[in-house]
């Protein structure tokens, strides 16, 4: 089958073709896909102290994604409640978000042990 037949009852229904980016595909069913990814998210982030600065602004960010996905059906109604872009440049960045939480996680255990080294190196207080 042809693209051009494939594309054909898209285009009668009036559903996005194109994104207008190079190498950025249409995401048919970019509310699911977007709902989804901040859920890991939000569940991935609260693996992270609470203290963190990161999780909490992660936490901030994904958890209005993930409301403006809830309140709005269709998926042009999420782009301007958020207003930062289309779908699909969403789903790019909750997908590199995703990626970024386990090296955030990483830094964050790094420094708890790097703390830890430092307190039980340091001069127990006693007279020499």
């Amino acid at each position: 089958m042809s693209a051009l037949r494939r594309l054909a009852p898209l285009l009668a229904r009036g559903l996005k073709t194109s994104t207008g980016i190079v190498g950025l595909p249409v995401v048919p069913n970019s509310r699911e896909v977007l709902m989804q990814l901040s859920r890991g998210i939000l569940k991935a982030v609260a693996a992270l102290p609470e203290t963190a600065h990161y999780r909490r602004v992660v936490e901030d960010v994904y958890s209005a994604r993930l409301a403006a996905c809830q309140a709005h059906a269709l998926p042009e109604e999420i782009e301007a409640a958020l207003g930062l872009g289309q779908m699909e440049e969403l789903i790019r960045m909750a997908r590199d978000e995703a990626g970024l939480i386990p090296k955030m996680a990483g830094a964050c255990a790094s420094g708890a042990e790097r703390a830890a080294l430092r307190l039980s190196a340091a001069p127990s207080g006693g007279g020499s």
